[in-house]
């Protein structure tokens, strides 16, 4: 009987095990399947980002030496797939009223914007379902 009873045990244990694994395996974060270059299209390249203080995104800053533009985008790290705030600026520093901005509720990325800023430096931003904007800049001077 004690035998019978330890058999059992056994398979309680191992049912709530894969229970558990289960539940544990369906926390995970999926990642966000678009990647910056992606967003802003063919021949940008990264030249600044920066991850939003409370991780829920990281903003990038990238610039096409083809097109001469500066693009910047906002992707998601967390509420992947779910439409939360989030946000992008992209400014031309000095003064200029030369700047882009998109927000809103997106599933995966906010963006992209594109500004056209030669000789000077640029600044961008990016916002997430905390609403708080991050900034990171002067950068990119050229």
């Amino acid at each position: 009987m004690r035998i019978k009873h330890l058999s059992q045990v056994a398979a309680t244990l191992a049912v709530a095990g894969s229970s558990l694994f289960l539940a544990s395996g369906s926390a995970f974060a999926a990642s966000n399947p678009y990647t910056p270059q992606e967003i802003c299209g063919s021949g940008y390249v990264v030249v600044s980002q920066f991850k939003l203080a409370n991780g829920g995104a990281e903003a990038y800053l990238l610039y096409s030496n083809s097109t001469g533009l500066n693009c910047a985008t906002t992707v998601k790290l967390t509420d992947i797939g779910t439409s939360t705030y989030t946000g992008v600026q992209l400014i031309e520093d000095g003064g200029a009223d030369n700047g882009q901005a998109q927000g809103g509720d997106f599933k995966y990325y906010a963006g992209p914007v594109y500004i056209s800023a030669p000789g000077v430096c640029v600044s961008y931003a990016g916002s997430d379902a905390a609403n708080v904007w991050q900034w990171d800049g002067p950068t990119a001077c050229g």
